[in-house]
C-alpha cells in the first residue's frame, strides 16, 4: 500500500510523462493509471521499460532487452525508501543465461568500434571461458562512472548481453553517493573527467580511503604497462583500453 505522498510523487512522475513522453510511454502511463484508479492489479513495468528504451534511443545505445528476471534496487544514504522491480515478495533472481551468438556478436562490435580489429577465434573461446566462469553468479551489477556515455555505448552493450546490470553515473561526487548505500560488484571508472584529469585515482583513493574494497576497473585511452601499474598500486584491479580485455576483467570479479 503506498503512503499518500508516494501516491502523490508517483501521480506526479505520471503527469509529466502525460506532458512530456512519447507516444509509446503516453500509453503505458494511461494504462497504468486507469488500472489503478479500477483497482486493479497494475504494473509500472510497461511504464519503466518505455521510459527506458526512450533514454536509451537519446543517448545512441542499441536496445538491449533487460534479463527476464532481475532485482534492481538504489538508495542514496540515509533513505530508508528505495525503487526496485521484483516478481513477488520472495524474489530470488535466477542465474541470467547469455544468447552465446549475441553475446560474440556484441563484443565483436564493441573490439571493432574501438580498435577496428575482429576477435580471433581463440580469443573469442576465452572470453566465453570467462562468461562461464562468471555466469552462476546471478548478481552481476557494475557501476560505470564516466562523463561520456556515448563513448562507452557499444562495451555496455556487451557487458548487458552477459548479463550485467550497469549503473551509470557521469561523476565521482555521485558514484560516492551511490556507493555509500549499494552493492556493485565491480566499478568501471575512466580516467580524465571535467572535474579533473585524475579522477579515476581520485575515486579509487576515496573508496579504498573509507574502507570499500569493491573490485575497480580503469577503462581509458590507455593500457600501457606503466599505467596499469600504477592502478594496481593504489588498490584497483586493473585498467586497460581493450574492449575485450574489459569484458575479461569484469567476468573475472564477477566469477570470485
Amino acid at each position: 500500500m503506498l503512503s499518500s505522498q508516494r501516491q502523490d510523487n508517483l501521480e506526479a512522475a505520471l503527469a509529466d510523462v502525460m506532458l512530456l513522453g512519447g507516444q509509446h510511454e503516453i500509453r503505458a502511463a494511461d494504462c497504468f493509471q486507469r488500472e489503478f484508479a479500477e483497482g486493479k492489479s497494475s504494473s509500472l513495468v510497461p511504464v519503466i521499460e518505455s521510459l527506458r528504451k526512450s533514454l536509451r534511443s537519446e543517448l545512441g545505445l542499441p536496445e538491449i532487452a533487460l534479463p527476464s528476471q532481475f532485482n534492481f534496487r538504489l538508495r542514496v544514504k540515509d533513505e530508508t525508501e528505495h525503487f526496485s522491480r521484483e516478481y513477488g515478495s520472495s524474489f530470488v533472481p535466477g542465474a541470467f543465461v547469455a544468447d552465446g551468438a549475441n553475446l560474440l556478436h556484441r563484443i565483436n562490435s564493441a573490439q571493432k568500434a574501438r580498435t577496428g580489429r575482429e576477435l580471433t577465434n581463440e580469443r573469442q573461446k576465452q572470453l566465453i571461458d570467462a562468461y562461464d566462469r562468471a555466469a552462476g553468479n546471478s548478481f552481476k551489477r557494475v557501476l560505470w562512472v564516466d562523463d561520456n556515455a556515448k563513448w562507452i555505448k557499444h562495451e555496455r552493450a556487451m557487458l548487458e548481453a552477459a548479463g550485467v546490470s550497469i549503473v551509470w553515473v557521469p561523476s565521482t561526487a555521485r558514484a560516492l553517493e551511490l556507493l555509500a548505500g549499494n552493492a556493485f560488484n565491480v566499478i568501471i571508472s575512466d580516467m580524465g573527467r571535467v572535474e579533473g584529469p585524475q579522477e579515476g585515482f581520485a575515486l579509487l583513493d576515496a573508496i579504498r580511503k573509507r574502507g570499500d574494497r569493491t573490485p575497480l576497473i580503469v577503462y581509458s585511452g590507455s593500457d600501457r604497462p606503466d599505467h596499469v601499474r600504477a592502478v594496481l598500486d593504489r588498490g584497483g584491479q586493473g585498467a586497460t583500453n581493450d574492449p575485450s580485455r574489459l569484458f575479461e576483467l569484469v567476468m573475472n570479479e564477477v566469477s570470485r
